[in-house]
C-alpha cells in the first residue's frame, strides 16, 4: 500500500463524458437500427400486408357468422365459429357519474368497477341502467382446413 493522495474525479468531466459515450451508442445503435429497417423493408411491409389481411378476414367472419345467426338462428355457422348470447350493459355515462358522486363512491367514474358492481344485479334499481343479450362471436384459433 502506498501513501499516495487519491486524486479526486472531477465529477462534471466524469458526466460530460458519461453524456458523451452514451450520445455515441445511442447514434451507433440508431444507424445499426435504421440499417436493419431498411435490409428487410419488403418483410416488415410483408408483415403489415398480412395483419391487415388477417383482421380484414376476421371482421368478414364476425360479420357473415353474426348475418348467418340473424337469418337462421344458427348458434354454429361455420366450422371453429360459435355465437353466444353475451349480457351487454347499456347506461349513459354522464347518468353512471352522477349516481357515483351523488353515492360518494368517487369523483370520476371508473367504468370498470362500475360495470362490476352493476353485473352483480346491485344497481338494477337505477333506472339508467340496462342489460340486453346480444350475440357474440367467438372464433377458435385453431380453424379447420376448407374441404377440397
Amino acid at each position: 500500500m502506498t501513501n499516495e493522495p487519491v486524486q479526486a474525479i472531477d465529477p462534471v468531466e466524469r458526466l460530460r463524458v458519461a453524456r458523451e459515450n452514451e450520445a455515441k451508442a445511442i447514434a451507433g445503435y440508431g444507424e445499426l437500427v435504421e440499417g436493419f429497417n431498411s435490409a428487410h423493408r419488403m418483410e416488415f411491409d410483408a408483415l403489415q400486408a398480412a395483419h391487415a389481411e388477417r383482421a380484414a378476414a376476421d371482421a368478414a367472419l364476425r360479420d357473415a357468422a353474426l348475418m348467418g345467426y340473424e337469418l337462421t338462428g344458427s348458434t354454429k355457422p361455420y366450422p371453429g365459429v360459435e355465437i353466444k348470447m353475451v349480457e351487454r350493459m347499456d347506461y349513459p355515462p354522464e347518468a353512471a357519474l352522477a349516481w357515483a358522486k351523488n353515492s360518494g363512491q368517487c369523483l370520476t367514474l371508473d367504468k370498470k368497477a362500475f360495470e362490476k358492481v352493476a353485473k352483480a344485479k346491485a344497481l338494477t334499481a337505477l333506472s339508467f341502467v340496462r342489460f340486453e343479450e346480444k350475440p357474440a362471436v367467438y372464433i377458435a384459433s385453431e380453424l379447420p382446413k376448407a374441404k377440397e
